[in-house]
């Protein structure tokens, strides 16, 4: 069964926050649960994390508070010498629209949270200073918003290049709302990049934006089979049938890679 992960923004449709088969890393909402835990803690373990342990992704606050350094044996887990390296600069990825990635004083999901950062955040810069944290996965210390902490790696990646993806989902059926079409776009994809086939696919839908009769939707799907690519973002224009469905106008496709981008956009 697809382990599909699908956040919408679904106040109006009723549906509440969607969440995994199994709770986010720090088993809270917010984007800083660990990776191989469910929703609940998002990007780091977390969903959305207004205060320590609540939801939001979970990201680690400043390095080092208390005279620790990012490889400080006093920090929870063990340093991993793996990417991120050192000034690599990376995007927030997979956490929904109306959620947070929470970056944590230390790599560990119910630590303070120091900043939130928003689901299309850019320019997170990596120190170089990875830790692996039993049942919560890989942490990254990272600088972003003025102050240095730790994020879970689930929901941080590389952007690289964009291209255009309409024949791919050019006889996905219009639906009746953003959110279901968002979610069938992100289920298509999962299957066209084998995400689905290993039943591992996240699926967020991390922003809906513009006009009601035509937003602009990004749907974020991780979990391909790939040690290079870590999945893709969606770009989708959606736009109102005659009838009044929502169906797709066009799409884009960022790849999403894991270890780094090459010059021309591909993932190293």
């Amino acid at each position: 069964m697809l382990r599909t992960r699908v956040c919408a923004a679904v106040l109006a449709a009723g549906l509440g926050a969607c969440t995994d088969d199994e709770s986010e890393p720090d088993g809270e909402t917010g984007a800083d649960q660990s990776p191989t835990a469910d929703d609940g803690d998002r990007a780091d373990g977390d969903v959305e994390d207004s205060e320590d342990g609540e939801d939001g992704e979970d990201g680690e606050p400043e390095a080092d508070e208390g005279g620790s350094g990012g490889d400080s044996d006093d920090l929870p887990g063990e340093v991993i010498e793996i990417f991120p390296w050192e000034g690599d600069e990376l995007a927030v990825v997979v956490v929904d629209h109306d959620d947070v990635l929470n970056v944590r004083e230390l790599p560990d999901p119910g630590a303070t949270v120091v900043t939130e950062l928003d689901p299309l955040t850019r320019s997170v810069v990596a120190t170089g200073h990875n830790r692996s944290v039993d049942d919560w996965g890989i942490w990254a210390q990272v600088q972003a918003e003025g102050v240095t902490g730790w994020a879970n790696v689930t929901f941080l990646g590389y952007l690289g290049r964009t291209a255009d993806a309409d024949e791919d989902f050019a006889d996905v059926d219009p639906a009746d709302s953003v959110e279901d079409l968002a979610l069938a776009v992100g289920t298509r994809a999962a299957e066209l990049n084998g995400a689905a086939e290993i039943d591992n696919a996240r699926i967020a839908v991390s922003d809906i934006s513009g006009p009601v009769n035509s937003p602009d939707v990004t749907v974020d799907v991780t979990g391909i089979p790939d040690d290079a690519q870590k999945g893709e973002r969606l770009l989708m224009r959606a736009g109102t049938t005659a009838s009044g469905t929502i169906q797709v106008e066009f799409i884009e496709r960022t790849i999403i890679c894991t270890r780094g981008v090459s010059e021309d956009g591909l993932c190293l």
